[in-house]
């Protein structure tokens, strides 16, 4: 792709928080872009972004030549098992079982095509006309051109955001549409470049995988963070990894992490109870022995006392017979006197 006039604008402040003043951080060549990429610090709340900055007219354009995900089908293969193990570490990581996906900036569908087989229901957005088309067409997946053109009322159990904010001009306002478009229990998952590691970009000659026209906005996991809260949201997971210098983080309502909360709770006083039942059956377990122990002693009681009461029977009949004679003694005198 050679350099050309894409359409490019100035702006007066940060596109997070609108503050008007910013410094200086650095100049970096860009092969589509003659005036290179600048960007600038917030003195406001810390957010790097570029001024200028290619405009969304601009931001298409580029998308829509892009040929980065222009693979065959041995790698269209490979992208969707890759892509496999993503949607498996968001699994594990969030307790979510497959229901619907919503990847927002889904390109080609590698990612739809990856939670497909793992039994999510999937829709994508997508604003290249290029790579929606070649999406749709490979996998046959829903793709709609903007978050407005999603069906009236649907909600979305997952929403994924994989290197899509960084190419957003108002990302506070784009989150706060996914917060409403995501279920009460549901995550929202994004990843980026991470700044922290801009150094490291350049250190390994990758200064074009963070520092392009495209990507009008750079984050560290605090910026980010901020970002995500901005927008009503609550980070669940937040890695900065520095074997793929990405940051990835998770997050969802509020109403997701009480609902933890309360889980968590109800799991520990399930625990308690059952520490408890657990000492009574063994408490009981030690009565029963006892009780068992005793009702033996009492049927030895028992028959001891039968074979003293079939001693004191045979007494009193001994007694009786004696005391009959003695009787019978006594009258014979009477008679004979």
């Amino acid at each position: 792709m050679t350099t050309q006039a894409f359409p490019i604008e100035s702006i007066n402040a940060c596109p997070i928080c609108q503050h008007p003043e910013a410094r200086f951080v650095a100049h970096y060549p860009e092969p589509h872009l003659e005036i290179g990429v600048t960007l600038n610090q917030c003195l406001g709340c810390s957010v790097v972004y570029q001024n200028p900055r290619l405009s969304l007219a601009g931001i298409h354009m580029l998308e829509d030549q892009s040929d980065v995900y222009d693979y065959d089908a041995e790698q269209q293969a490979q992208a969707v098992d890759d892509r496999d193990e993503i949607i498996a570490w968001l699994e594990t990581m969030t307790n979510l079982k497959p229901r619907s996906i919503l990847d927002v900036g889904c390109n080609r569908g590698y990612l739809l095509a990856a939670a497909a087989r793992r039994g999510w229901r999937p829709s994508g957005v997508e604003l290249s006309l290029v790579s929606a088309a070649a999406a749709r067409e490979r996998f046959g997946f829903p793709i709609y051109p903007n978050l407005e053109a999603l069906p009236e009322g649907q909600l979305y159990d997952l929403i994924t955001c994989w290197h899509v904010v960084e190419h957003l001009h108002q990302p506070v306002q784009m989150l706060q549409q996914l917060y409403d478009l995501l279920t009460p229990d549901g995550v929202l998952a994004i990843q980026v470049p991470a700044y922290s590691f801009a150094d490291e970009y350049l250190r390994r000659g990758h200064s074009l995988h963070i520092f392009c026209a495209s990507h009008p906005v750079h984050y560290t996991a605090e910026t980010l963070t901020m970002v995500l809260e901005k927008a009503g949201f609550e980070v669940l997971y937040s890695d900065e990894s520095t074997e793929y210098l990405f940051l990835t983080i998770y997050a969802a309502k509020p109403s997701r992490n009480a609902q933890s909360r309360h889980n968590a709770e109800l799991q520990a006083q399930l625990e308690q109870t059952s520490q408890k039942l657990a000492w009574f059956e063994a408490d009981h377990a030690e009565i029963a022995k006892q009780l068992q122990s005793m009702n033996h002693y009492i049927r030895r009681l028992e028959a001891t006392l039968e074979v003293k009461n079939q001693y004191l029977e045979h007494l009193e009949q001994r007694l009786n017979a004696v005391n009959n004679g003695r009787a019978m003694r006594m009258l014979n005198k009477l008679k004979r006197s």
